[in-house]
């Protein structure tokens, strides 16, 4: 299937409606490309009505073929309700790390199929503040609550001189869509520099009774995550 890719191409950013696009953030040129889903409903409407406690935690480096188990193992330990809909999310979850790793394997021939997956639970500002991350490519998908704010890279450097700044250009991701996104330690990245990859940050919403629920897939290689020290 061909995926016909909308919107900020020319700015480093590709968008699309199908998964395909994703695949698409090795290209030279492109620093994030966004799968702009919807989830089903029903699952949705199931993810915002769990209670806090009830949602799954998890930060694990696994094999990918791994991922269902542990996901089903965090979800048993937070008393997640069993049934269709968790089984759904749990498919949800496994079918994006599979994406994810074989986008990784592609970037990364030597690499493994080793995965960093981490589900967060967050009620605070956590990372609030304008940044890059140290990774070669990182997968994000807000399940629950606002979705990461991001910059346009032509605006990024106006970010990060002031790093705590709310910028009137910022973008946000809705809920359940999809980005991946190049760091400072993609190949061939300046990363003496640490001056390329997206720059993004946590949505504000200390003191607002929000929960988020938020997955992150970075790749792993020999056994450590794939980073550059900053």
């Amino acid at each position: 299937m061909s995926t016909v890719v909308e919107g900020l191409a020319d700015e480093g950013v590709l968008l699309a409606s199908t998964p395909e696009v994703l695949g698409q953030v090795r290209t030279d040129g492109t620093e994030m490309t966004l799968w702009q889903r919807q989830l089903d409903p029903e699952l949705g409407n199931w993810l915002d009505t769990l209670p806090s406690a009830a949602m799954p935690r998890l930060r694990i480096e696994l094999p990918v073929v791994e991922c269902v188990l542990a996901l089903h193992a965090a979800c048993h330990a937070a008393g997640t309700p069993g049934g269709p809909l968790r089984d759904a999310f749990v498919d949800d979850v496994f079918a994006l790390a599979h994406r994810f790793a074989r986008i990784a394997r592609q970037a990364h021939p030597d690499g493994s199929s080793r995965l960093r997956l981490r589900l967060d639970v967050v009620d605070d500002d956590a990372c609030r503040r304008w940044h890059r991350d140290c990774v070669p490519l990182r997968l994000l998908c807000t399940y629950r609550g606002p979705g990461t704010d991001w910059v346009l890279p032509a605006d990024a450097d106006m970010a990060m001189r002031a790093p705590d700044d709310d910028l009137g250009h910022a973008r946000r991701m809705n809920t359940h869509e999809v980005a991946v996104f190049k760091g400072c330690g993609f190949p061939g990245s300046q990363q003496v520099a640490h001056d390329t990859g997206i720059v993004h940050r946590s949505p504000r919403i200390s003191g607002s009774g929000i929960t988020r629920l938020v997955l992150c897939l970075e790749p792993v290689r020999d056994g450590k995550l794939a980073e550059v020290k900053a």
